[in-house]
């Protein structure tokens, strides 16, 4: 399958290509999507960051080449990190006997969505909100996850996101409060 083909699908119709074609995605065609996909944003990404370092007078050639680099990485990490999370929480709420492979492979597709982060200051939430909805998509058309269990995941994952992001600015602010103090 070609990558342009799997990008094509995922963004211009999502959910018909996740229910025919998806199926059919191997876990080395996602991994190199994702690679690809990653090393692109990260590229753009790397000069935006560039450029707003630029506009303060400070300079960073290394950017774009770094972006390009870590975002491909990161970006194959992150779908197996995330594929196990996933897999965990499909465990928890019911829907065991779903096959670890598929459930790379759906996190894979859904990490499409990360193209809207290329977009300044509201790509990220963009991203987020899109990428949820392609998994949720890509649980049931490619790993076969019923759409109820599919739906528990998501508020799962939100739920959990939504705490670890208070935890930080609890930390953050405990220790900004800290170093105020003197301490």
């Amino acid at each position: 399958m070609k990558y342009w083909d799997m990008f094509l699908g995922m963004v211009s119709r999502p959910r018909d290509f996740v229910f025919n074609e998806g199926r059919y995605v191997t876990l080395l065609d996602v991994v190199i999507y994702v690679a690809i996909l990653g090393a692109i944003i990260g590229f753009i990404n790397g000069i935006f960051g560039s450029a707003a370092l630029a506009m303060f007078g400070m300079k960073s050639g290394t950017g774009p080449v770094l972006g390009l680099i870590w975002g491909a990485i990161g970006a194959v990490l992150g779908i197996f990190i995330g594929g196990l999370i996933i897999y965990v929480i499909l465990l928890i709420v019911g829907a065991g006997g779903v096959d670890l492979t598929k459930v790379f492979v759906a996190s894979g597709l859904s990490y499409t969505g990360n193209i809207a982060s290329i977009i300044p200051i509201i790509g990220g939430i963009i991203a987020l909100i899109w990428e949820l909805y392609l998994l949720y998509l890509a649980l049931i058309g490619v790993a076969d996850v019923p759409p109820d269990k599919s739906r528990l995941v998501i508020i799962i994952l939100v739920v959990l996101s939504l705490l670890l992001f208070l935890i930080a600015i609890i930390v953050m602010g405990a220790a900004m409060s800290a170093a105020m103090s003197g301490m």
